[in-house]
């Protein structure tokens, strides 16, 4: 071996404890980063394990609290349900005194009838008889007290009544009755002319009546039920009526109704006029046809 092969060899050697150090040194970081990204995943994990935990006992917390909320609920449920019997054994109706949750409803056990108030409007009832005075039965139905009734009774018959008087002065007696009224006994015939403009002030007053005493929602729902019947009371419809009665020598009645979109004509037997004449003929009108009627009701009183 000669000396110049020596520092070849050298610097080859050097080469490759060089490379294998740089080698080495890379694999040493690789690992050192690959521990480091362990522990910070393993850290994380703990974390997340710990908060896995924390969530869990807080679950458990929670279910703890429902099951006692639970039975909370059902110890109020059974004290109420017996509140409720012990309630029935005193009031008998108080099982009715909550309605059910769906309205109208008919529950063949219960004595009542539950339904909105809305509803009523709709219903064709009559709530006024012939002299303006509320039925009972609706007075009834809206709650209304002695002291409201006593006032109602005192203050709606007296504003019909004067709508009525000044509707009584302007009435006339025609000569010629109305077509197909035969004249072969007692026979009258009337006209009358309605007051729209008095009638519509009187009407307000009467509507006014109602609100001060019964309230607004009762009022509303009352002028719902008889605003047809309140226009033709007081006039508002604006047309004028023609009322022909004759009695004939056999008894019977014919009685004959004409305005201007309507013409109604009937015969009335014996023994009915009671009934008919006045559900046909207003009762401020009625005793106009007194020399006509014999045995029958004017104003309310036998003849």
């Amino acid at each position: 071996m000669n000396a110049s092969t020596l520092p070849r060899k050298s610097i080859l050697v050097l080469v490759i404890l060089s490379i294998a150090t740089t080698v080495w040194v890379v694999r040493q970081r690789s690992i050192i980063e690959t521990r480091r990204r362990l522990e910070q995943t393993r850290m994380q994990l703990a974390s997340a394990t710990n908060r896995v935990a924390a969530a869990e006992s807080e679950l458990d917390v929670l279910h703890q609290q429902s099951r006692e909320e639970e039975r909370t609920r059902d110890t109020t449920l059974a004290k109420v349900t017996e509140a409720q019997r012990q309630l029935t054994k005193v009031f008998p109706d108080a099982r009715w005194a909550k309605p059910p949750e769906d309205l109208p409803v008919w529950l063949e056990e219960s004595p009542y009838i539950w339904m909105q108030k809305d509803k009523l409007p709709g219903f064709p009832v009559e709530p006024f008889d012939s002299n303006g005075t509320i039925r009972d039965e609706v007075l009834t139905v809206f709650a209304a007290d002695k002291k409201q009734r006593a006032a109602l009774a005192a203050s709606l018959p007296a504003l019909l009544e004067e709508y009525r008087a000044l509707e009584l002065a302007k009435v006339k007696t025609l000569d010629e009755p109305l077509a197909g009224i035969d004249k072969d006994g007692p026979l009258k015939t009337v006209s009358i002319e309605p007051l729209p403009k008095e009638g519509a002030l009187l009407k307000e007053k009467f509507n006014g009546k109602l609100r001060e005493i019964l309230g607004d929602q009762r009022a509303g729902l009352l002028d719902g039920l008889a605003k047809d019947w309140a226009d033709q009371q007081f006039g508002q419809s604006g047309e004028p009526k023609t009322i022909s009665l004759v009695r004939h020598p056999s008894g019977y009645y014919n009685l004959s109704v004409k305005s201007k979109n309507h013409w109604m004509s009937c015969g009335i037997a014996p023994g009915t006029e009671k009934i008919m004449l006045p559900n046909n003929i207003p009762p401020h009108i009625l005793p106009m046809f007194a020399d006509v009627i014999a045995d029958a009701v004017v104003g309310g009183e036998g003849k």
